[in-house]
């Protein structure tokens, strides 16, 4: 008896058993979503995460730091807006030196992001920070 006779009698007795009645996905057809863009090797590895609500550590990474990104440009709003109405130079300079802090943690993340992310199609561009603060500063 041959290797593949022995382990297709083990799955037919299996079948009997009912062992494979409780399968995800059992009578729906397999649903092949082959992706040009992504290595075959991998795309079976990326459907078993994407199925099992897990993605890879750069789509994570990636989903951080772009809603990271608003927030730091709504605080530093918030603080010049509170600028213009108390006219405290003393607070907005402490804010604008928090946000260069805050900016230039994110934009190392977003370079650490970018050795990982897979093609550079997915790389993100950090925030210039000098540009932020003048648009913030001049917005009214």
């Amino acid at each position: 008896m041959s290797l593949d006779d022995l382990i297709g009698g083990q799955i037919e007795e299996a079948m009997a058993r009912g062992e494979f009645d409780n399968l995800r996905g059992r009578g729906k057809p397999f649903a092949w979503q082959e992706n040009p863009f992504v290595d075959p090797s991998k795309e079976r590895a990326y459907q078993l995460l994407k199925d099992n609500d897990y993605a890879p550590r750069w789509i994570e990474e990636r989903k951080a730091l772009l809603a990271a990104a608003p927030q730091l440009r709504a605080t530093l709003q918030q603080a010049y807006r509170y600028y213009q109405i108390t006219q405290d130079i003393g607070y907005w300079q402490r804010q604008v030196e928090r946000f260069k802090r805050d900016a230039a943690a994110h934009n190392q993340k977003i370079r650490t992001y970018n050795l990982i992310a897979p093609t550079p199609a997915q790389h993100l561009f950090p925030c210039d920070i000098d540009e932020e603060i003048r648009r913030v500063s001049s917005e009214q």
